[in-house]
């Protein structure tokens, strides 16, 4: 019964490990939202409105160390490398090894969901390095999470006018 279930694990690893060289530099979408405005704003100000979430954005963005690829009036595009990781060796040492995966981030203002809105979505470029754990995969999501964080802010506005 051992062996049958040891053969049946090495398949299902096969197969997943197949699986992840034949997608290559496949993206692979992390997170999506958006967040709507100007529905609760006179039009002057939810123009004015706009102008501050993508200068907020590019802000934000810096101040977490996103790279800047693209700084459109309708787009922004940002990059970030992946978090780097540790293996231990055989022999009990720990070596920390690069994740070659770029984390993009994109936001559209306007496009779809009403004039004064923005939609964001980020996706990884690459695949997931050999020897990545299940505790490599939980620091990796918590670093996502803290990206989705920067994009679900909402804008400094002045609904009230004073």
């Amino acid at each position: 019964m051992t062996n049958r279930k040891t053969a049946r694990t090495a398949s299902l690893a096969a197969i997943a490990a197949l699986a992840l060289t034949m997608t290559g530099c496949a993206r692979s979408l992390q997170f999506s939202g958006a967040l709507r405005y100007g529905n609760l704003m006179t039009a002057p100000e939810a123009r004015e409105s706009t102008a501050n979430a993508r200068a907020q954005l590019l802000e934000l963005a810096d101040s977490y160390g996103l790279e800047t690829r693209y700084a459109g009036d309708k787009t922004l595009h940002f990059v970030a490398q992946a978090p780097s990781f540790t293996v231990t060796q055989p022999d009990g040492a720990v070596e920390e090894r690069a994740d070659t995966r770029i984390v993009h981030v994109k936001v559209k203002f306007g496009e779809g969901i009403g004039r004064h809105a923005y939609r964001y979505y980020c996706w990884v470029e690459g695949t997931e390095p050999v020897l990545f754990t299940d505790e490599d995969r939980a620091r990796f999501g918590l670093a996502l999470l803290a990206v989705r964080e920067i994009f679900e802010k909402p804008i400094e506005t002045d609904f009230l006018g004073g």
